[in-house]
């Protein structure tokens, strides 16, 4: 949690811990396809997360830990 959010008041990440969900998705698994409404942000605290374009078979982006996706 304090990777993502140091710089944020102790009263506010308190407040956002208690709200969150930990998830650990195994390799290789799809966690948002193509087109999909997100209605979430992961936090990547451990492990990276491969981005493919729309055909599922090019890979373009690499996210590593302590980055997230889903906040656009």
């Amino acid at each position: 949690m304090q990777l993502f959010f140091e710089q944020t008041e102790i009263g506010f990440q308190n407040y956002l811990v208690v709200r969150m969900h930990c998830r650990i998705f195994e390799p290789d698994k799809v966690i948002v396809r193509f087109n999909q409404t997100m209605d979430e942000v992961f936090f990547i605290k451990q492990g990276q997360v491969r981005v493919f374009d729309k055909s599922g078979s090019n890979d373009f982006l690499l996210l590593p830990e302590k980055s997230w996706f889903g906040d656009a």
